[in-house]
């Protein structure tokens, strides 16, 4: 009848309101939540910006900084101690009693099968060891306040290498590295081992005609027996090699990265040195 149909209209021309009025809740619901994610993006890009500038300012502090440092590198018995000393002497210089060798540590977590071998963690490694060496060092400027430039001394490679800081590289013939290796290992008794495979680089017998006779008998009565092991003088020979050739392409690499940043241009971390192409 006509009121059932009166009521029916009604009750449809209600729910058309309520269905209405519920897609402009959820439109206005959906542009809010687009003016967030718009907000939301725009933050989150300004933040990006804020954190690189913050890395290129600290990365740029850094390499000022570590232009009061100073490292004496080099392979086993070339002198680095020799070098350091001299260095010392300078007022204004402070050198570390002991040496760091902090590449001991990145050679340790880069090394297969560590994760740190790894292309992705590589850099991690090298970001970890820059800031342990960094503050280190800075360290030791607080504690030496005369010191106007503080550094130290490893028998170590080059890279990894710390952007900014000056280094003295220090090359010995690889003829007189092995007699001072021999005589090294003479008077510590074994207390290193350059050859892998013997027990020592230096046989037992030699350290006792040493302790008996003293550097004479090498010298004058037994000249022979100085690098008497061929095979482990070979094995130590190669590694001075290999280590002195990868030293000065790391070196030649810094050159290059310096000339390119003066000319405009920048270098890219690596595996290879340190600040450019790094490692």
């Amino acid at each position: 009848d006509s009121g059932a149909l009166a009521v029916l209209h009604d009750e449809v021309a209600d729910c058309k309101q309520r269905l209405l009025a519920s897609l402009r809740r959820e439109e206005l619901a959906r542009r809010k939540v687009s003016a967030l994610r718009d907000d939301g993006s725009a933050a989150l890009a300004r933040c990006q910006r804020q954190q690189s500038y913050t890395r290129n300012t600290d990365a740029a502090s850094r390499a000022q900084q570590a232009h009061q440092y100073v490292f004496v590198r080099g392979i086993e018995k070339s002198g680095t101690s020799w070098i350091k000393m001299l260095v010392d002497l300078h007022d204004e210089v402070y050198m570390a009693p002991y040496e760091l060798q902090s590449y001991l540590v990145f050679s340790l977590l880069t090394s297969k099968p560590w994760l740190g071998a790894l292309p992705p963690y590589r850099k991690v490694v090298l970001d970890v060891h820059d800031e342990l060496v960094h503050r280190i060092m800075q360290r030791m400027l607080q504690l030496n306040p005369s010191a106007r430039v503080v550094g130290e001394k490893s028998p170590k490679p080059v890279a990894p290498y710390l952007r900014g800081a000056r280094y003295i590289y220090v090359v010995r013939d690889g003829r007189d590295v092995l007699v001072s290796m021999f005589y090294h290992q003479l008077r510590l008794g074994g207390f290193d081992n350059w050859c892998v495979g013997r027990d020592a680089f230096v046989p037992a017998t030699h350290r006792r005609h040493y302790e008996q006779h003293g550097d004479d008998y090498f010298e004058r009565v037994a000249p022979h027996a100085l690098l008497s092991d061929e095979e482990c003088v070979r094995q130590v020979a190669r590694h001075w090699a290999a280590t002195v050739r990868d030293d000065l392409e790391t070196i030649a690499r810094i050159d290059d990265e310096m000339r390119a940043e003066s000319g405009g241009g920048g270098g890219s971390r690596g595996s290879g040195g340190g600040g450019g192409s790094r490692g």
